[in-house]
């Protein structure tokens, strides 16, 4: 439209000039005023220049936008930095690298805070390190090493605490130890050696008390020993020998006392001698041999009395000589006449 308004005006100013020139034999009020149209006409053609250069202008200005080099006409107009990415050079974004990460509009790349992490490039914002790794690297969270752990957002995998363990990598918590092992190495329960025991969330594996026994690995606690044993080795518990005995809970067998005897293995207590017996030999009753006796419960044999006897092995007591009858001496088998 301008550029039309400019070949028009031009093209009559040309007409009234050439007007001008063909009639010069006119009147001087009529050339005066034909020299006025032509002035004119010049001063609307410089106008009309004028209006093009402004739309030329105009037009460009619209063809560079959408050829999309706006940015270089309209500095305030350029493109906003998109998250993941670095525009401190303007003319090309770079996207953010591993453990970093830029918001929407920001200039440069930041490193991820404690106890997040980005893996790869170009990250709007960083995650939060998950339970069971370690993001002391923000660019590439670590599983837990075995015997450690750590929950969410946490830096450093930390140490299991007493009592607790985890046997492979990744763990975002400890298990308890249980009954029967031993955690003092945090990686590996390790079942408790016989002649001790655990309970759950013991760190070591102890002793068993005097008069128990655990007889096998990773007892969690340990048994009574039992009547006619005895458990001065933990481990293993051993019958009572002949002539001893134990009572339940005993460490060691104890000797049958005077009078009694356990002729075999694993008593649990002593029986006492019997009648007609000795039991010098707690281990085996003897019968008292012919001129003794014994009553219930004796070491030894007494010799029979002067005036009894008794005539052979295993007697309770000794019978008194018939009238007439009698010993000259104690421990007698057989009354002598003593008439006459």
């Amino acid at each position: 439209m301008t550029v039309l308004l400019v070949i028009s005006a031009i093209t009559i100013a040309a007409l009234n000039v050439n007007h001008v020139h063909q009639d010069l034999i006119v009147p001087t009020e009529q050339i005066d005023t034909h020299v006025r149209l032509a002035t004119m006409q010049v001063l609307m053609v410089g106008a009309a220049v004028q209006l093009a250069k402004v739309g030329i202008t105009a037009q460009i200005q619209r063809d560079l936008k959408h050829a999309h080099l706006e940015p270089i006409l309209h500095p305030d107009n350029c493109s906003t930095c998109q998250g993941g990415y670095n525009c401190s050079d303007p003319t090309r974004p770079q996207a953010c690298s591993p453990g970093t990460y830029a918001g929407y509009g920001q200039m440069q790349c930041l490193r991820c805070p404690i106890g997040t992490f980005a893996s790869s490039s170009g990250w709007s914002s960083c995650s939060s390190c998950q339970a069971g790794y370690q993001c002391s690297n923000p660019a590439q969270p670590q599983a837990c090493p075995p015997g450690t752990y750590s929950s969410s957002g946490q830096v450093t995998c930390q140490r299991c605490p007493n009592g607790t363990y985890a046997s492979s990598s990744g763990w975002s918590s400890c298990s308890t130890c249980q009954g029967g092992y031993n955690c003092s190495n945090p990686t590996q329960p390790q079942a408790c050696s016989p002649g001790t025991y655990s309970s759950s969330g013991q760190v070591t594996c102890q002793r068993c008390p005097n008069g128990t026994f655990a007889s096998s690995s990773a007892w969690s606690s340990c048994s009574s020993c039992q009547a006619g044993y005895q458990c001065s080795d933990p481990s293993k518990p051993q019958a009572c020998q002949p002539g001893t005995y134990a009572g339940s809970g005993q460490m060691q067998c104890s000797q049958c006392p005077i009078g009694s005897y356990a002729s075999s293995y694993g008593w649990s207590s002593c029986s006492a001698c019997p009648l007609g017996n000795q039991c010098s030999d707690p281990t085996r009753p003897q019968p008292c041999p012919p001129g003794t006796y014994a009553s219930s419960g004796q070491k030894q044999c007494f010799a029979c009395p002067v005036g009894s006897y008794a005539s052979s092995s295993g007697w309770s007591s000794c019978t008194a000589c018939s009238n007439g009858y009698g010993t000259v001496s104690i421990g007698q088998t057989a009354c002598v006449s003593v008439t006459g």
